[in-house]
Formats: C-alpha cells, sequence, structure tokens
C-alpha cells in the first residue's frame, strides 16, 4: 500500500489537558497539544493532536506522518482520521508551501 504523507509542525509544547466526570460518574482526563498540518493550501491549518499522556507532547518542530494507517471507513460510511494512530517523525526537510 503506498503511502500518504503529511507534515505538522509543532510551536510549543505546551499540552491542554481538560478534567471532568462522565455521565456514569467516572473520571477522565484529556490531553491535547496545539498543531498545524500543511495540506497543500496556502496557509497551514491549525488542529489538536490527542495524547495519551502529557508526557509525550512533542518539541517544537516539523514532523511527518503517514496517514494511511489512521484512515478508517466509520459511521454511515464516512471516511474518519483516528490521528492517535498518526506516527509522527520528525520532518527531513521544510514543509511545501503552496504558490498563489
Amino acid at each position: 500500500m503506498s503511502k500518504l504523507m503529511l507534515q505538522f509542525e509543532i510551536e510549543s509544547d505546551f499540552v491542554d489537558t481538560r478534567r471532568g466526570v462522565s455521565a456514569k460518574g467516572k473520571d477522565y482526563e484529556i490531553h491535547t497539544q496545539k498543531a498545524w498540518v500543511y495540506l497543500g493550501s496556502k496557509f497551514p491549518k491549525e488542529m489538536q493532536l490527542s495524547l495519551d499522556d502529557p508526557k509525550h507532547a512533542l518539541r517544537p518542530g516539523l514532523y511527518e506522518a503517514d496517514l494511511m494507517p489512521a484512515l478508517d471507513v466509520g459511521d454511515f460510511g464516512k471516511l474518519t482520521v483516528d490521528v492517535r494512530k498518526l506516527a509522527l517523525l520528525q520532518a527531513t526537510k521544510p514543509a511545501a508551501r503552496a504558490v498563489g
């Protein structure tokens, strides 16, 4: 299967942690880190990466990931992306910028 590579940029190692209690009374924590993804348009798009543990925050820099392992067909036949399945690796070259 071929790869579908995307590039991401992390500006800060800050992790946003949200805590609460579910409707079933169970405590939960959600950890996210802001990232920018390059989709071929003039500017990158802001997104949130889900983290299992805030200790796994990415350091600032450029990263790339193969999107294929994170793709799936979900409810009602809709294509979904599970960002938890993205294996981000340090990028070897700068993100390609769209012209125009």
